[in-house]
């Protein structure tokens, strides 16, 4: 509860035996008159992600601070969507703090000013104040950029999150670099603070120094093809910024063939039923791409007591991209 403030009064009648006697005067603050925001210039700015910490007073007429019962000061902040609004018990004190939680903005990519309104919903009488806030954007990290370039090299191949990337399977994919940008889109110095929060998913052995360079480790990329493979890097702060990618490994260059028979016994003079498919491999056995419906000029099929005439080759599209022998007679 404030404090009520004593004076002392002497009544002074000339004349009398006792002419002066004196008592105790306790004056109470009056009703709520006046909002009082604190500070009081024109634009206060603060960065996104710290508090801001307006102090409020509530003044009688007179400039002295006053409670009241169910004395409740609210402030909004106005000019965007889903923006804080602060609500703060004066009942007891007459004054407060507001807007004490840090701010968390979505998106301040540059400086933006908001309108901060304060009241008392209890006492319209009271008149409401305004303050202009212009929130910078925050220095902490909000962006990885990770980036491929050859060493010598001024081309850069800028990695888009969630790019889907492919690969020659079993190839290694290194010369990878990363930047880190804070909220206002400006480059961070690659402080060994601040690179050794660095993490990546397919290696848990990072080198400092090779980070403290904005390098990340070599990737090998897996031997089997088709199937999408899930990277990301993270810098882990009190809060996480992720990037991430994803690599769908590719057949490597061509290295063998494979004969898929439909059946593998025939008697000598008879027709080899079903059809033999021939595939182009590479060496951990995916199958390539490199067959088409010029191959079927170029391949040639040799046995012992083979009826050349009667073998039919041809062309399949499908999925596989297959060249099939039909009929085989021995």
């Amino acid at each position: 509860m404030l404090s009520k403030k004593k004076h002392t009064v002497k009544v002074r009648i000339p004349g009398l035996k006792q002419d002066i006697d004196s008592f105790q005067l306790a004056l109470e603050p009056g009703p709520p008159h006046t909002l009082v925001v604190f500070p009081d210039g024109d634009v206060l700015s603060v960065e996104n992600g710290t508090p801001v910490n307006f102090k409020v007073e509530v003044h009688d007429e007179c400039q002295n601070i006053t409670a009241h019962p169910k004395l409740a000061v609210r402030c909004q902040m106005m000019g965007a969507p889903d923006l804080p609004v602060d609500i703060v018990d004066c009942s007891n004190t007459g004054s407060g703090l507001m807007l004490t939680k840090p701010l968390s903005l979505k998106t301040v990519n540059a400086e933006q000013i908001f309108t901060v309104k304060f009241n008392i919903p209890n006492h319209r009488t009271v008149s409401s104040v305004e303050r202009q806030l212009r929130v910078l954007p925050s220095t902490r990290i909000s962006r990885i950029e990770v980036y491929r370039q050859e060493e010598g090299s001024d081309d850069v191949m800028v990695l888009q999150n969630s790019e889907r990337i492919d690969w020659t399977a079993g190839d290694t994919l290194g010369n990878l670099y990363f930047r880190l940008y804070d909220e206002g889109n400006r480059l961070v110095s690659l402080q060994p603070k601040i690179t050794s929060k660095i993490k990546v998913n397919w290696t848990a052995k990072l080198n400092a120094e090779d980070l403290a360079q904005g390098k990340l480790p070599c990737l090998g990329v897996p031997t089997q093809a088709q199937r999408e493979h899930f990277y990301h890097v993270s810098f882990q702060d009190q809060h996480a910024v992720n990037m991430s990618f994803i690599i769908v490994p590719r057949p490597d260059e061509p290295e063998r063939l494979r004969v898929r028979l439909g059946e593998s016994t025939v008697k000598m003079g008879e027709v080899l039923s079903g059809s033999t498919y021939v595939e182009v491999m590479d060496q951990y056995g995916n199958k390539t791409d490199r067959l088409d419906a010029e191959s079927v000029n170029s391949l040639s099929v040799s046995a012992d007591g083979l009826d050349n005439e009667a073998l039919a080759v041809e062309w399949q599209v499908n999925a596989c991209k297959n060249v099939v022998f039909t009929t085989i007679t021995s």
